[in-house]
């Protein structure tokens, strides 16, 4: 599993807390900020982490627009999509987690 950031040349990062049954994959495209990168990689992981299956979210940023388009896709087919607007504070990583959490199945006991 990687991290992609961005369009600049960066080294590949490891991503994901890995168990048999478990990985999460992220991918973020045209967002500008490294820092803002990094911290949206570690809350979805811990969104993610109890959730069993393979989890791939990406978010593609614009810079000719403030909505990003952010997609998860996980196991038996799950996926969905969302738009995220900056004029909502939907660009805070705090504000992403609470939206994957919204979307994903809930947590099994």
């Amino acid at each position: 599993m990687v991290q992609e950031l961005d369009t600049h040349p960066l080294p590949l990062l490891p991503v994901g807390r890995y168990t048999q049954d478990m990985a999460v994959t992220v991918e973020i495209h045209n967002t500008g900020d490294r820092d803002w990168q990094r911290d949206v990689v570690a809350i979805i992981e811990h969104v993610l982490s109890d959730r069993p299956g393979d989890w791939r979210l990406s978010i593609i940023g614009s810079q000719g627009s403030e909505r990003w388009e952010m997609k998860i896709t996980g196991p038996h087919a799950f996926e969905r999509s969302y738009a995220l607007e900056k004029a909502s504070g939907e660009h805070a990583p705090s504000a992403i987690a609470a939206i994957v959490a919204r979307m994903v199945p809930a947590k099994k006991s």
